[in-house]
């Protein structure tokens, strides 16, 4: 990915502790373990991006904002429409026209 200049952003996800309500009230409940932050660091500093943590919606979307300005893209606003040309038609209706036309006078 680094040869092909591609930078990969890499975003760990979750709280360490997280409330979640239950019918017994609000519990706090332990995020789970398997979020292996330094493989993630490690894949984002081998093709020169970044590594970010998020532990809530806002930090996702302060993380996507960060991303954002690292990486602008360039958004090609050309829009291509096809076009069809009717000319055929009309040609070829003056044709029969001119066609039907001659017919009737050669009567």
């Amino acid at each position: 990915a680094k040869d092909n200049r591609i930078r990969f952003y890499t975003i760990g996800l979750g709280a360490n502790q997280m409330q979640v309500d239950s019918i017994l009230g609000p519990i706090t409940v332990n995020a789970p373990d398997d979020l292996d932050e330094k493989i993630l660091e490690k894949l984002a500093n081998e093709s020169g991006g970044m590594f970010f943590r998020a532990k809530s919606a806002k930090d996702l979307t302060r993380v996507y904002e960060k991303i954002n300005q690292l990486e602008p893209v360039k958004i090609d606003q050309t829009y291509l429409q096809p076009k069809t040309p009717l000319y055929p038609w009309l040609l070829a209706a003056a044709f029969v026209l001119l066609l039907i036309i001659r017919v009737i006078q050669w009567r």
